[in-house]
């Protein structure tokens, strides 16, 4: 990767949504029937009251001087919205819901020279203490 080509992530969000499983009472058929009903909003928008509580960017090796490896890198990730408009992660976090089958970020920052190699983990907590983590691939910067 060139270190002047655009640089950002995009999380995806995969959920399945099951609503009821209902023994059928009716003796003409012998097997089971599957009911679900309609979700209130479009199922990959999530249950209304999830709500992130914490995202971390951790970098895998050292990012600069004051980020050795295991560090949080947040400070240098802004948010992407579909409105074209970018905000810092903290802000992000303080009034975001889990409404979006994706979330787009953008770095503000990138390794320092010193250092080619880059990888991170994404730290993702919603609710009532749901805790998901996933490592980028490496990436070598030429």
């Amino acid at each position: 990767m060139d270190r002047y080509d655009l640089h950002g992530f995009r999380i995806n969000f995969l959920v399945s949504y099951l609503a009821k499983v209902q023994k059928c009472d009716n003796q003409h058929y012998s097997i089971n029937n599957l009911l679900a009903c309609s979700c209130i909003e479009p199922g990959y928008l999530g249950a209304k009251d999830e709500k992130i509580e914490n995202i971390d960017i951790i970098t895998i090796y050292d990012f600069d001087e004051k980020h050795p490896a295991g560090s949080s890198i947040n400070e240098y990730i802004s948010t992407y919205q579909i409105n074209d408009s970018s905000e810092v992660l903290s802000n992000f976090i303080m009034k975001s819901n889990l409404k979006r089958e994706n979330i787009d970020f953008d770095f503000l920052k990138l390794p320092s020279l010193d250092y080619t190699r880059f990888q991170f983990e994404i730290r993702l907590k919603v609710k009532d203490d749901e805790f998901y983590s996933v490592k980028s691939s490496e990436i070598i910067f030429k």
